[in-house]
């Protein structure tokens, strides 16, 4: 039997907000009932019956001095006092608790924690990155995203994992932190939804090898297309549906059909 018979939110504050219940006593007296909570009103666990984590405070050790830790010193306006604390913070929507401690820690410290038990292998030869041409734009990529062991790390900036895949029982993930499009990152995800699939032998299948040429193929009308997307002259490899090859040089913005 539930102990309430309504909630109502009383305030609508970004970070926390106050709860009134009509709360029953262990003989079903009514009353009410006062709480603050940072979960929206439909995300109350009374509500949901799911508890859930919102925020995380960090124990930073220094490194240089294990038998030290870092602690911040902030104003607090409820007291009018300044106070000693551990870094802290909210989970932010999405983020794992571990995300969002390497976060915090940055944001109030300015330092970062111990990447020491972070897998930063890369693998450049990667079916994945087997083409491009110069550095993956991510555009604003992600922060704070690290790799666990057995991992395989393709791309890194300043610490932190932009592109990895990794296998797990017969499937294959691949984490792309960003992708505007491009004529290149088109390129790139396509070898990436191949490699996830385990169909890196289709890759050459109706395929250009120049990622600025198109290939768009009419099986039941038996034509083909290639077509150059750039305002420029293109060269580059045709690969037809069986895999064959004939190479070819287009003028800007031409296109060619043929019969299959």
């Amino acid at each position: 039997m539930k102990k309430y018979t309504a909630v109502r939110k009383l305030t609508d504050n970004r970070f926390l907000n106050l709860y009134e219940m009509d709360a029953l006593t262990n003989t079903g007296s009514p009353f009410h009932y006062y709480f603050a909570s940072r979960n929206s009103e439909e995300n109350l666990p009374l509500l949901t019956g799911k508890l859930c984590s919102n925020g995380i405070v960090i124990y930073p050790i220094w490194k240089k001095e294990p038998e030290k830790i870092v602690m911040l010193r902030q104003y607090r306006y409820p007291l009018d006092a300044w106070l000693y604390e551990l870094p802290a913070g909210l989970i932010d929507e999405g983020e794992t608790a571990s995300q969002a401690a390497v976060r915090e820690m940055k944001e109030e410290t300015g330092l970062t924690l111990n990447y020491d038990k972070y897998n930063w292998e890369e693998h450049p030869d990667h079916f994945i990155l087997a083409g491009c041409d110069g550095e993956v734009d991510f555009g604003e990529g992600m922060k704070s995203i690290y790799a666990l062991p057995g991992t395989q790390v393709l791309v890194t900036r300043d610490k932190e994992v932009q592109m990895s895949a990794n296998d797990f029982g017969q499937g294959r993930a691949v984490y792309i932190s960003g992708l505007p499009y491009s004529f290149a990152n088109s390129r790139l995800l396509h070898r990436a939804v191949l490699w996830s699939t385990h169909g890196e032998e289709e890759l050459n299948v109706w395929l250009s090898s120049n990622y600025n040429v198109d290939v768009h193929a009419y099986v039941k009308n038996g034509k083909f297309c290639v077509v150059n997307n750039t305002y420029e002259p293109q060269s580059t490899t045709v690969y037809r549906g069986d895999g064959s090859g004939f190479p070819l040089d287009l003028a800007a913005n031409e296109i060619r059909w043929y019969g299959i």
